[in-house]
């Protein structure tokens, strides 16, 4: 009878659950017994000197295990019953990837870390897409952390290794389920693009793509934080958006097309600002050079380069964007019954009613009567 009823406790409900946890702690403490803690930190800590091979093994191969450990916290019958309460998730080996990355950041060439980290992106965009999202929020928040550290330091000329150190932080935002780990993420890109502006590069790219995909999130409260945070990246640092013009076009575009009618205003008032400082011909970064535009500044075929030339050659690209513009806003933008048809939203296009000095300036000036035919409009 007793036995019966042992065997009724393993296999019932809260009971086989305190069982399993008895018994997974027993076996820990067995194996803490035969393990040097010291010994244990050792390896990690002394990560920075295994060799270039060899780092990349040991990262893939504690990547495996994270990811054991990942699978073991829904794996079947065992952890719906046992494991109820998912708020405590097997993270040893994640944490202990964070601290070898965090340690050879900077003790690795460049080139090395790439490879490195492209191991390390597989498995935080697993880990940051989990169901269970409390281990997708510590992942972002981690990477959060990484971020901080890699972002310090300036990117060097003709590299992009911030793009593909940020880019797991779009890819979560683009595949998690969770509402809250969306906003986490677009919490930690808001910090980060706020705190190291002034030596983010090539990382503007992503951070762009991750608010476009916000402006697509579901939730509208993602929505219009995600649009907050680019509204005031415009104010305070649209000198240095501008260099990433057409991610910031596109990110536009796709608040324009979002749900939230009020978000969509703005961002039309945004993109038609935009256009008039396209067409002004400031837009002279090599990545946005037209053939066109390249030959004339190089001086066509070997005579020097003619402001008329130029100044033609930067108005016919500026009309070519432009009616590219045009066209794909004509195409209207359907979603949900939001509808932005021609000669309301477009022709009217009202800037941004908190818009400062700061974001005029960086529209060429050109804001301030627009906004008044914005106004007349209505």
């Amino acid at each position: 009878g007793a036995a019966a009823g042992g065997l009724a406790s393993l296999f019932g409900g809260a009971n086989r659950a305190a069982a399993v946890r008895a018994q997974e702690l027993t076996n820990a403490e067995a194996l803490a017994l035969c393990l040097d803690d010291f010994l244990l930190d050792r390896v990690y800590a002394h990560s920075v000197k295994l060799s270039a091979t060899a780092i990349q093994e040991f990262v893939r191969a504690l990547c495996e295990v994270s990811k054991d450990e990942i699978g073991s916290s829904r794996a079947g019958l065992r952890q719906r019953e046992a494991l109820a309460d998912l708020n405590q998730p097997r993270v040893f080996s994640l944490q202990k990837l964070v601290e070898v990355a965090d340690a050879n950041m900077d003790a690795r060439p460049r080139i090395v870390w790439a490879a490195i980290w492209r191991t390390l992106t597989a498995h935080f965009e697993h880990a940051g897409t989990q169901d269970n999202s409390h281990l997708a929020m510590f992942t972002v928040d981690s990477l959060r952390q990484l971020s901080i550290k890699f972002l310090s330091k300036d990117e060097l000329a003709h590299f992009s290794f911030q793009k593909l150190f940020l880019l797991p932080f779009e890819r979560i935002m683009g595949n998690s389920n969770h509402v809250q780990t969306r906003e986490l993420v677009l919490v930690c890109v808001q910090n980060l693009s706020l705190a190291r502006a002034k030596s983010i590069h090539s990382g503007w790219s992503v951070i762009l793509a991750t608010f476009e995909k916000g402006a697509m999130d579901p939730a509208p409260s993602n929505r219009e934080l995600a649009f907050g945070v680019l509204d005031k990246l415009l104010s305070r640092h649209g000198d240095v958006l501008k260099r990433h013009f057409r991610e910031l076009v596109a990110c536009l575009f796709a608040f324009a097309g979002c749900q939230t009618a009020a978000l969509a205003n703005r961002a039309f008032g945004h993109l038609r600002n935009l256009v008039n400082y396209l067409a002004e011909g400031d837009l002279v970064m090599d990545p946005f050079r037209g053939p066109g535009l390249r030959r004339a500044m190089s001086g066509g075929d070997g005579g020097g380069p003619g402001r008329e030339s130029i100044d033609a050659a930067a108005a016919s690209e500026a009309e070519d964007m432009e009616a590219k513009m045009l066209e794909e806003a004509d195409d209207g933008f359907v979603e949900e019954g939001v509808h932005f048809e021609e000669g309301s939203a477009w022709e009217a296009l009202p800037l941004p009613a908190d818009c400062s000095d700061e974001e005029l300036s960086f529209y060429g000036g050109g804001g301030s009567g627009g906004g008044g035919g914005g106004g007349g409009g209505g």
